[in-house]
């Protein structure tokens, strides 16, 4: 999943269920969108999370919009 990834960068992050977890590097993502082929900047690599997660706040910082309704969550470029 990642282009890039600088496995020199290690933080420690808090994860939802308040467990502490080692990231394992840093690095870049290509995401699909309809607008084609997007960039997202230093995402952190965390290989014992069952499932990929990206933060709403990292999707902002990289030039998102992000839409939240009923169940449904959508993303726009700005």
């Amino acid at each position: 999943m990642f282009n890039a990834l600088d496995m020199s960068i290690r933080p420690k992050v808090r994860l939802r269920d308040g467990n502490v977890a080692q990231a394992q590097g840093k690095g870049l993502v290509k995401l699909q969108t309809k607008e084609g082929t997007r960039p997202i900047h230093d995402v952190l690599f965390i290989p014992c999370q069952a499932q990929s997660l990206l933060g709403i706040a990292q999707m902002i910082a990289n030039g998102y919009s992000i839409s939240f309704k009923d169940s449904l969550c959508s993303q726009m470029i700005t």
